[in-house]
């Protein structure tokens, strides 16, 4: 990302960032780090959860992918990032969305 495309360039230590692909890819959040401030990027699902999971006090010794947040997430009270000292990412992520992420169930339309 270039200065010129964001003008919170210079002083934003946001880890997850909507105008760098990589940072959206492999990078993490925690609820005490900095949230994108670009009004035009607010709207975005992920960036409106972090909001939330942090108006809540989510605790802070766990993180979030942008792919955990974006998502329609229940909050639950007990809610929290994954273990950063454990291993299986890959495992942790999928329980976390089977427990906290909203499934819609289509019903069948009949003519």
């Amino acid at each position: 990302m270039s200065a010129h495309k964001c003008k919170y360039f210079n002083r934003c230590s946001a880890p997850l960032c909507p105008l760098d692909e990589n940072s959206l890819q492999n990078g993490v959040w925690y609820p005490d780090e900095e949230i994108c401030r670009l009004r035009e990027f607010q709207g975005l699902r992920w960036v409106q959860n972090q909001r939330e999971l942090k108006k809540r006090g989510v605790p802070v010794d766990g993180y979030f992918t942008a792919a955990m947040l974006d998502n329609e997430i229940i909050f639950h009270p007990d809610i929290r990032g994954i273990d950063p000292d454990r291993k299986d990412e890959e495992k942790q992520i999928k329980r976390w969305l089977e427990r906290y992420v909203r499934r819609v169930v289509l019903e069948p339309v009949f003519a």
